[in-house]
């Protein structure tokens, strides 16, 4: 699996880099070493001049999340219409830890 991610500037790219491959290279409670190692291989950054249409659907996606996390009391519209896309277990209405996980 390749993660693509829009590049912001070289110094920024180089610490995601570092912290992606720490993490990649770590025992993560969530997975084991042999599984992150078969799962996830490759991190590539694009340039936003590209305007690639997946990065701008997550750009769309993203924001939205990222109010509701921090704070869901306030009203978010967009987040209402992500929402119920949300994966849930079956016979669950809660997305959270399953659809969604929010990692510190």
């Amino acid at each position: 699996m390749m993660f693509r991610i829009e590049s912001r500037e070289t110094h920024n790219d180089q610490k995601l880099s570092v912290v992606y491959d720490n993490f990649k290279n770590s025992k993560h409670k969530i997975f084991s070493k042999g599984e992150i190692q078969s799962k996830i291989l490759d991190l590539s950054f694009n340039q936003k001049i590209q305007n690639i249409v997946g990065m701008q659907i997550a750009d769309l996606v993203a924001y939205p999340i990222g109010k509701w996390v921090l704070d869901n009391s306030k009203e978010n519209k967009a987040f209402e219409i992500i929402k119920p896309k949300l994966h849930k277990k079956y016979g669950n209405p809660n997305f959270l830890n399953y659809g969604l996980k929010i990692f510190p």
